[in-house]
C-alpha cells in the first residue's frame, strides 16, 4: 500500500507541471486565435435555383428549377431579428435541429456522416457540418465538397 502511494505522490509534481504548460498553452493559442484578423465577408455571386421538393439537392438546375435567384438581383441583408420564427424554425429543422444545443460542431452527426461516408451503403450524401460550420466555408472559403 504504501508503494503505491509514494509512486503517486512522486507523479503529484509532474502532473502539476503538465497542467500548467497545458493551460499555459490553451492561453497562448486563444490568444494568438483572437487577435488573427479575418478576411472581409465576401457577398455571394452565385446562382441560386428553387427546385420543388422531389429533385434531389445536387441535381437541382436551370433546367428543373421553379425560380432562379441570381447575385444581379437587388438583395437586402437583414438581421437576426428582422426574421420571422417560423423561417428560423423551418430552416433549423431541415438544416440542424440541434442547432442550439451544440456550440457549432455537432459530434454526433461527424460521426454519422462519417459511418455512412466508410460504412455506409447509402448512395447519396451526407454531411456533418453544422450550419455554422457551413456559413464559415462558404463565406472564407470555398463552396466545393470534401472530406475535411
Amino acid at each position: 500500500m504504501s508503494t503505491s502511494r509514494s509512486f503517486l505522490w512522486r507523479l503529484r509534481r509532474p502532473a502539476y507541471v503538465v497542467l500548467v504548460l497545458m493551460v499555459v498553452s490553451l492561453g497562448g493559442l486563444w490568444m494568438a486565435l483572437s487577435t488573427i484578423e479575418l478576411p472581409p465577408a465576401k457577398r455571394s455571386m452565385e446562382t441560386t435555383f428553387v427546385c420543388d421538393i422531389n429533385v434531389a439537392n445536387n441535381e437541382c438546375d436551370f433546367q428543373n428549377s421553379m425560380a432562379k435567384l441570381s447575385a444581379t438581383e437587388a438583395r437586402v441583408n437583414v438581421e437576426y431579428e428582422q426574421l420571422p420564427p417560423v423561417l428560423v424554425q423551418a430552416v433549423l429543422s431541415a438544416e440542424d435541429r440541434n442547432f442550439f444545443d451544440h456550440g457549432g460542431i455537432d459530434p454526433a452527426g461527424l460521426g454519422r456522416a462519417i459511418y455512412q461516408s466508410v460504412l455506409g451503403s447509402s448512395k447519396s450524401k451526407q454531411g456533418g457540418s453544422t450550419i455554422t460550420q457551413q456559413y464559415v466555408k462558404l463565406t472564407y472559403l470555398s463552396s466545393e465538397r470534401t472530406l475535411t
